[in-house]
């Protein structure tokens, strides 16, 4: 198997010169590894985390040193390295079974995991808070499709008209305001988005909270203040979107 650069390399449409926007576009290095783009590059790390098996160790040497060069993208590797990396294997998503991820196995028998797409194009202050305000709320919204599906046996969507019959089947929509608003008037009462301070934990996806006092005044303030609704899949990710 040749290294990942040498086939993106030795790919036509690669080829400097073959298209305006291939010039133009900026390269981004991987450790010692050149791709032309950010696209590339994040298609040379979905295609390795898809060339192994669930629970499976990450065992070509190119997927090795390209996964060694992202943890070194890290705001703070030294925080992922641990006692040192002894192995890397792809797992399911703890927030979601359906979609993988990198893991770390350290010496130590310690573990974390990391996403190389925020590595490779890193989310805004403003999102990682927003997507630490939600899995803050989480419980709320789990509790919420269970309560709507065990006092009616099909739920409506309001949206498509569709029945639904299973929690499976549903996604939580937040309405008058939507999720974005309502977290924008929290931040806003709280020193804006910069004043929130993260923090990562080994096993768990994303970031939290690092003042567990906002965590707890934020969760207050989501059930006091969001308007929820079951809304099907179709609804919730291309209608209620555009």
């Amino acid at each position: 198997m040749a290294p990942i650069a040498e086939e993106i390399q030795g790919d036509p449409k690669y080829a400097v010169g073959t298209c305006h926007s291939a010039v133009m576009a900026k390269p981004i290095f991987i450790g010692n590894v050149q791709f032309p783009t950010k696209v590339a590059a994040l298609e040379a790390c979905r295609a390795a985390l898809h060339r192994y098996p669930l629970g499976g160790e990450v065992t070509e040497s190119c997927d090795k040193e390209l996964l060694i060069g992202l943890v070194q993208m890290h705001r703070d590797p030294p925080s992922k390295i641990g006692a040192g990396i002894q192995r890397f294997e792809v797992r399911p998503n703890p927030d979601n079974a359906r979609n993988r991820s990198f893991f770390i196995i350290r010496v130590d028998g310690t573990e974390t995991d990391f996403s190389y797409t925020k590595l490779i194009q890193p989310p805004t202050q403003r999102q990682l808070v927003e997507r630490a305000m939600r899995r803050i709320v989480a419980p709320q919204v789990i509790e919420f499709v269970g309560s709507e599906f065990h006092r009616q046996t099909v739920v409506k969507c309001p949206i498509t008209g569709a029945m639904m019959d299973s929690p499976t089947e549903a996604h939580v929509d937040h309405y008058d305001p939507e999720f974005a608003v309502l977290a924008m008037r929290f931040a806003e009462a709280h020193d804006g988005w910069e004043a929130f301070e993260l923090l990562s934990v080994d096993g768990q996806i994303g970031q939290r909270f690092q003042d567990e006092r906002l965590c707890a005044a934020w969760y207050d303030y989501h059930k006091q203040h969001a308007k929820l609704r079951v809304v099907t899949k179709l609804a919730n990710l291309s209608l209620l979107r555009r």
